[in-house]
């Protein structure tokens, strides 16, 4: 392949991923993010959605919020089971 002045041009290897226009952050819009809580039998998902304001920072903000979202709930989660097992064996 070459262009007008007769240059080669390579073209990028594809991966197989896609990016954000041309920066070579992966594109993570509409992914999600989950984990499983065995101590609270729950499963707490986040998804992020694909309107980005702020180009790669505002997509990083958008994942940070989402992992954040599912620790902060798998905490609360596994808390109240804490205690709800620790209100158990107080009663019995």
């Amino acid at each position: 392949m070459a262009d007008t002045m007769g240059h080669v041009i390579f073209p990028k290897a594809h991966t197989g991923s896609q990016r954000v226009g041309r920066t070579d952050y992966l594109d993570k819009s509409l992914h999600g993010w989950g984990r499983v809580s065995q101590l609270a039998d729950k499963l707490i998902g986040a998804s992020i959605g694909n309107d980005f304001s702020n180009g790669h920072r505002g997509m990083a903000k958008s994942v940070a919020g989402a992992k954040k979202f599912v620790r902060t709930r798998i905490r609360f989660q596994e808390n109240a089971a804490t205690k709800k097992i620790a209100n158990q064996d107080k009663e019995e």
